[in-house]
């Protein structure tokens, strides 16, 4: 486990310290640690049901998946491609299995996008690593394009929207192929507005020209 200096350190740089904006919801150091080295430790062995072990131990902790789900993004945007990889894979399979639901993901989500300039700064590939992220999720129907587009408001008028939503099909389409990309967009709900809300309109399209594309080919 890493020492009280390095957690207290990583706690501050990732915004876990304040979670929620609440003292009563702030989350120990030492709960953290434990957090990061079961992540760490998964991503070692692949061992899902010793995550679910670990987890479900800190009983005393509130909303610990939700911590946790923070934690495990927080800890691989920087990391190797093959870690967020094995993130993505373990969030999947924690949401299947209903140990975190939806919300959890979002509201994890939320806090690294609500700090997305300032941590671009340090990972310029933000967009493209959050895609790698959160793919698995978006297929899976774990987070929505509805979603996404209220959650990215804030990153609208510096074009930063577009670049997450641009990230996140291509890397659908990569994944799957275009044609489950088209579909999987069709049982999205309220998508004439994403584009829209993603950059500004102008003659009824999204100002961004990768989007205007997108919609092209979404159609």
């Amino acid at each position: 486990m890493r020492n009280e200096v390095d957690v207290e350190a990583y706690l501050r740089g990732n915004g876990i310290e304040d979670f929620f904006g609440d003292e009563e919801d702030e989350l120990d150091e030492e709960v953290a640690g434990k957090m990061r080295s079961t992540l760490e430790e998964y991503l070692s062995v692949k061992d899902f049901n010793e995550v679910v072990l670990c987890i479900e131990e800190l009983e005393a902790v509130s909303d610990r998946w939700r911590h946790f789900v923070h934690i495990a993004l927080a800890f691989s945007l920087e990391e190797k491609q093959a870690v967020r990889r094995g993130v993505a894979e373990l969030l999947v399979q924690l949401f299947t299995s209903e140990k975190i639901s939806s919300e959890d993901i979002e509201t994890a989500v939320e806090i690294i996008l609500d700090d997305y300039d300032d941590l671009r700064v340090d990972i310029p590939r933000l967009a493209v690593n959050l895609s790698e992220l959160w793919t698995p999720l978006f297929a899976k129907e774990a987070l929505s394009v509805q979603w996404l587009s209220e959650a990215c408001s804030h990153l609208v008028d510096s074009g930063r929207a577009a670049d997450v939503l641009d990230a996140l099909l291509s890397s659908l389409e990569a994944q799957d192929g275009r044609e489950a990309l088209v579909n999987w967009w069709k049982k999205q709900t309220d998508v004439d507005a994403v584009w829209t809300q993603m950059s500004p309109a102008e003659d009824g399209k999204p100002k961004d020209e990768r989007l205007a594309k997108w919609k092209l080919v979404l159609q």
